[in-house]
């Protein structure tokens, strides 16, 4: 058992109010001095998430705007549709699986060298590779870091049902680049 599912729907609901327009969850009785009744709750992560403790827990927001919303913890992940982490409007959250929510990822990981999404140098080329489905799936190699990632680009658009569409259409029209 996780510590947060000590914490109930109800517990939520008499903690904080949530505006699903704004996707600000409000403080209705803080628990600590620092906040007041109707200061909005969480403060930012490292990874651009908002996190805040409840009854000595630490929990991310967004979990919390789930169970206020739905009665119930979810059973995996919450998506953020446009991938803006701090974006915690009702119609920006999702029920996901952990590869649902992979598929939404819209910016190289910190460590790849490249700076685009899909693509990474192997030895003098740059290969691009796409997870659909649990299964890996290599896309080639390429002279260039650029059209490695635009084959990654035009595979996560066929490939990824969860993907953030509004990324990909601006990828398409920017020229693929996401530096």
């Amino acid at each position: 058992m996780k510590k947060t599912d000590a914490i109930s729907a109800k517990r939520v609901r008499e903690l904080f109010d949530y505006e699903p327009h704004s996707g600000h969850l409000l403080w209705r009785k803080p628990t600590n001095k620092r906040f007041r009744p109707g200061s909005i709750v969480g403060s930012p992560t490292k990874n651009g998430y908002l996190r805040t403790s409840v009854d000595d827990v630490d929990c991310y927001v967004h979990r919390l705007i789930w169970l206020h919303q739905t009665g119930a913890w979810p059973k995996a992940d919450v998506d953020h549709v446009n991938g803006d982490r701090r974006d915690n409007r009702w119609e920006n959250l999702r029920a996901a699986t952990r590869a649902q929510n992979q598929e939404n990822q819209a910016k190289a990981k910190a460590h790849n060298q490249t700076g685009l999404l899909g693509a990474h140098k192997h030895r003098k080329r740059f290969a691009s590779e796409i997870k659909i489905e649990g299964v890996r799936v290599r896309l080639g190699l390429f002279d260039t870091a650029e059209a490695a990632h635009q084959a990654y680009l035009a595979a996560k658009a066929k490939g990824h049902a969860f993907a953030n569409r509004a990324f990909l259409q601006e990828q398409k029209r920017r020229g693929g680049s996401t530096a």
